[in-house]
C-alpha cells in the first residue's frame, strides 16, 4: 500500500509540474507545439489547468482514503491518453519523442492496473476472514 501512495504522489507531482509548465510558458515550442495568439491562451488554460487539477487530485488522494479509486483514475487517464496518441500517430509524424511518451503512458497505465487489481484489492486489506 505504501508503494501505491508513493506512486500516486509522484504522478501527482508530475501532473502539477507539467500543468504549471504549460500554464506559465510564453511559448510551447520547446515541446514541439507551435501555437500563437488566442490558440496559445486556450492551450495554456485548458491543458495546463487540466494537468494541474489532475495533479492536485492524485497528490491529495495519495494521502487520503480513496487510494484504490484514485489509482484507477490514474490508470484510465494514461490508458486513454496512450490510445489517443496511438490513433493520432496513424496520420504519420511519429517521432522518437512521441514513442517515448507513448511508452511512458503505457507503463504508468500498466502499473496502475496492477496496483488496482492486486496490491490495493479490498480482500487483501481485511484483518479478519
Amino acid at each position: 500500500m505504501l508503494f501505491g501512495r508513493i506512486f500516486l504522489a509522484i504522478n501527482g507531482l508530475i501532473g502539477l509540474a507539467l500543468g504549471t509548465f504549460v500554464a506559465v510558458s510564453s511559448s510551447l515550442a520547446s515541446v514541439g507545439i507551435d501555437v500563437q495568439g488566442y490558440g496559445l491562451i486556450e492551450v495554456r488554460a485548458a491543458v495546463g489547468g487540466a494537468w494541474i487539477c489532475l495533479g492536485l487530485f492524485w497528490l491529495i488522494n495519495a494521502f487520503g482514503r480513496r487510494l484504490r479509486s484514485s489509482t484507477a483514475t490514474l490508470g484510465v487517464f494514461y490508458a486513454v491518453t496512450a490510445a489517443v496518441r496511438f490513433l493520432a500517430m496513424q496520420d504519420g509524424g511519429a517521432t522518437n519523442q512521441t514513442l517515448m511518451f507513448l511508452a511512458f503512458e503505457l507503463v504508468i497505465a500498466l502499473i496502475s492496473l496492477i496496483l488496482f487489481v492486486w496490491a490495493l484489492a479490498p480482500e487483501r486489506r481485511r484483518i479478519f476472514g
